[in-house]
């Protein structure tokens, strides 16, 4: 099963297939920063440094060609088949994007 690290954190822990990254870490308990859950807010945005992120249905609304260029990407919708580092913009920030 591929793995998910989040730099920074010495976090990390397994990703099933067709699981999105934001559901993996909740069923390890592990509290990501996230918002609309649907790719829409942008909260869950992250700095992919080694792997990829994939997006099975289709580019989310909150992701633009400057976050792509800049190797960012969304926990909420997206997936990975293998191992992923990833750096979370947001993490352990008490973040309520609805306020």
């Amino acid at each position: 099963m591929p793995t998910v690290s989040i730099i920074n954190t010495g976090i990390h822990f397994e990703i099933r297939d067709g699981e999105t990254i934001l559901e993996a870490a909740d069923r390890h308990a592990i509290t990501l920063p996230s918002g609309c859950g649907h790719g829409v807010c942008g909260v869950c945005i992250g700095r992919i440094h080694s792997g990829r992120i994939d997006y099975p249905h289709g580019p989310p609304m909150a992701l633009f060609d400057e976050d792509i260029e800049q190797r960012m990407g969304l926990c909420c919708v997206g997936t990975t088949r293998g191992d992923l580092e990833i750096e979370i913009v947001n993490f352990g920030e008490d973040f309520e994007p609805w306020a």
